[in-house]
């Protein structure tokens, strides 16, 4: 990917995909490789919506872009995830984030590590989470 890279990482024992995102788009082409490596990771190891994690503390999205970026992120977590959550995620993702909230009902939240997230994400299966 030219735009950086995404690493995917299954924990079996937690039936959870860790993704950490070290990548910058910054272009139109930047958001479509990303969203096709994500949905291709994805159809290709499962054949049903997972939970993810994602880390962001590498993760930058130009302004330029944020509204490609935000239907693409809405679309992803909408078909190949169930729950979502996500750790250390830098201002301006922040924002476009609770933007996209907004304008396309895409999943806002952000916590400060894995441990964390996965912990709520437990929490959220014990109370019969659906989707997040």
């Amino acid at each position: 990917m030219a735009f950086g890279n995404v690493k995917f990482q299954f924990r079996a024992q937690y039936d959870v995909v860790i993704v950490h995102a070290d990548c910058l788009l910054d272009t139109e082409r930047d958001v479509s490789e990303w969203a096709a490596e994500y949905e291709k990771y994805f159809r290709t190891h499962f054949k049903r919506p997972m939970d993810v994690i994602l880390e962001l503390s590498k993760f930058r999205v130009s302004p330029r872009v944020a509204s490609q970026f935000g239907e693409a992120r809405s679309k992803l977590l909408n078909t190949v995830n169930r729950l979502s959550y996500r750790v250390k995620m830098g201002a301006t993702a922040k924002a476009m984030m609770y933007t996209s909230n907004v304008i396309h009902g895409a999943v806002a939240n952000d916590f400060p590590s894995i441990e964390a997230a996965l912990e709520q994400l437990l929490k959220d299966r014990a109370a019969g989470g659906h989707g997040r």
